[in-house]
């Protein structure tokens, strides 16, 4: 049996699915597994992943998005662990040994998290060097919560016995969405160097899709309030950290979205727990933030025409920081 399953979702990317599968096959593989799913797509995926010079387990499904494509490729996984990996980013060629290390020095943990570096272009790589292992060591994901963690699917180890699934709705803040679920699972590892991916920024990343996040943003609030995370009143505290962080930027992005009915639901239903957490200048800013951008958003309605749900930018994008 393998260590370790790479499982790999991948629509209509065929050209970056391919630099994707050789920054894998890059690795040493000799305890691992790769997984690709074709969530629908109609390019040239299929062929991509037949010419690549290793073996990789194939498999397709209907469109139904990244999470269904991850849960798919967790099932078929048969290794100790699962990595994943998007289809438009890439490994570095220590990528896999890292893991090793921290599975070893942690003594197994449920959930490791691994550093990102955002580039554009592939020529940014290329200076990367690879640094010591540094990771720190909690008792659960939960436990976590005063540090400021980046959470996503691209840099998420588990291991395979964790019970917790990707939310399979067609939604941003899915990674963030299944952390949460495995907020009690024993042993987690945050590594803070070398980076384990590279994250690519372009025009069809999906966080760039206001209206996925603001469905991603109200899941995680729903599932919070029907006590569908675990850790009960006790955990309660941490939760509400972790689940304000990710929600705060798109309540403010909503407002650069020109979305002020969303941003106010937002942080409507986020008042009671920024409150408790004593995030004051957020509390008290966003209001007037959010009367400034209603106000320019009906002036922009009656005297130039333009619509109230304006163009979508990426999420953080803009220098207000009230977070």
């Amino acid at each position: 049996m393998p260590l370790l399953s790479i499982v790999i979702p991948s629509f209509n990317r065929a050209a970056l699915l391919q630099k994707a599968l050789a920054s894998v096959g890059a690795q040493d593989l000799s305890d691992s597994e790769v997984i690709v799913v074709d969530d629908g797509s109609t390019d040239e995926t299929e062929t991509i992943v037949r010419s690549c010079q290793f073996k990789i387990h194939f498999e397709r499904q209907t469109r139904k998005g990244p999470g269904a494509a991850r849960n798919l490729g967790w099932t078929l996984a048969r290794g100790d662990y699962i990595a994943f990996l998007d289809s438009d980013d890439v490994w570095f060629s220590w990528t896999l040994e890292t893991y090793r290390d921290c599975i070893s020095r942690y003594n197994h943990p449920k959930f490791v998290i691994g550093n990102y570096l955002r580039f554009e272009s592939d020529r940014e790589l290329a200076t990367v060097q690879r640094a010591p292992l540094q990771a720190r060591y909690y008792q659960d994901y939960l436990a976590s919560a005063e540090e400021i963690i980046w959470m996503g699917s691209g840099g998420m180890l588990l291991r395979r016995d964790c019970q917790a699934r990707f939310e399979s709705k067609r939604m941003n803040a899915e990674d963030i969405d299944l952390a949460l679920h495995l907020g009690l699972e024993e042993g987690f590892a945050v590594i803070h160097q070398p980076f384990i991916f590279g994250y690519r920024h372009h025009g069809s990343n999906a966080i760039v899709n206001f209206d996925s996040t603001y469905r991603g943003v109200l899941h995680l609030i729903e599932e919070e309030k029907n006590n569908r995370f675990p850790g009960g009143a006790k955990r309660q505290r941490e939760r509400v950290t972790l689940i304000t962080r990710s929600t705060r930027p798109p309540t403010l992005e909503a407002l650069r979205c020109r979305r002020p009915g969303s941003a106010f639901d937002i942080y409507r239903q986020t008042l009671a727990w920024n409150a408790s957490l004593g995030k004051w200048k957020f509390i008290l800013v966003f209001p007037i933030l959010a009367v400034a951008s209603l106000f320019r958003v009906r002036l922009e309605r009656i005297f130039l025409g333009v619509k109230s749900r304006g163009p979508e930018r990426s999420l953080f994008s803009g220098s207000t920081r009230l977070v």
